[in-house]
């Protein structure tokens, strides 16, 4: 039985792979699998609340089209916020 990394190597995959499907999908179709996972209203934060809520600056590392971004901001209005976001369509 190989392994993923047998299969997939780091040689021969790169996260550029993705860039493409996620530039192709709509962005309804982000926010409809976050309201299917349970995810939609920022639920998934929970496990990182204490480190958001005194936080003076947050980093979202592939912000999407904000989810996050919107729900970090009702725990914690006075963090600097910085997203940063590959796909500009969920960038805008």
């Amino acid at each position: 039985c190989e392994t993923m990394t047998e299969i997939v190597s780091a040689e021969a995959w790169s996260n550029k792979d993705n860039q493409a499907i996620y530039e192709q999908m709509p962005i309804a179709h982000f926010k409809k699998l976050a309201e299917k996972i349970g995810f939609a209203q920022g639920e998934d934060l929970e496990h990182i609340y204490e480190y958001i809520v005194n936080a003076t600056s947050i980093l979202d590392v592939g912000g999407g089209y904000s989810r996050v971004i919107s729900k970090v901001a009702e725990i914690n209005a006075k963090a600097a916020i910085t997203a940063v976001e590959r796909n500009h369509k969920l960038a805008n």
